[in-house]
């Protein structure tokens, strides 16, 4: 009988499909980060919008970080901060108003002039969490932190048959 591979070994295998592809957007929903990965797909926003979105994406609503040669980049609390140009504005809403995570998330991709940062690696962890190894010395760290068995750390979306495949980590298990 086979023995059931283990969440670090899950995660490794579901990650290893992005290895080699660009992340090159990111947005946010509330407490969610976006990462669009791979390439650049066309679709309709639920306004009616053509928008772009990677043929991956992770969705991350556990604590998270990108990380290089300068240290922490951006990371999921400047959510919960205003933006620079806001700075002491005391009617800042994090659930509502763009965010020092949103100004930090687009300076850092927009800080190679445009070329793309790539999967380079990942590492896994037995809770779940991850490391991308990215080109250009950075990384994105995704640390789980609830016990809560039925919550939703995050979340790989990908190309499937007529409808994307996802693949869900929540609590200790792929969902």
């Amino acid at each position: 009988m086979k023995e059931r591979a283990s969440l670090q070994e899950q995660v490794e295998a579901a990650l290893s499909a992005i290895i080699g592809m660009p992340i090159w957007g990111a947005g946010r929903a509330v407490n969610m980060e976006m990462f669009d990965i791979g390439d650049r797909v066309e679709k309709t926003s639920r306004y009616g919008e053509t928008i772009q979105v990677g043929a991956y994406a992770i969705h991350v609503q556990c604590p998270w970080r990108v990380i290089g040669p300068e240290g922490i980049a951006v990371g999921s609390i400047d959510a919960h901060y205003p933006p620079s140009v806001r700075e002491g504005d005391e009617s800042f809403d994090s659930n509502n108003d763009s965010s020092l995570c949103e100004e930090k998330m687009s300076a850092w991709l927009e800080r190679r002039g445009g070329e793309p940062l790539f999967i380079r690696s990942v590492a896994a962890d037995e809770s779940g969490g991850f490391r991308l190894g990215l080109s250009g010395g950075y990384s994105v760290d995704v640390m789980p932190a609830s016990s809560r068995p039925d919550y939703e750390h995050w979340r790989l979306i990908g190309p499937g048959t007529g409808r994307r495949t996802h693949f869900v980590v929540a609590g200790r298990n792929v969902v």
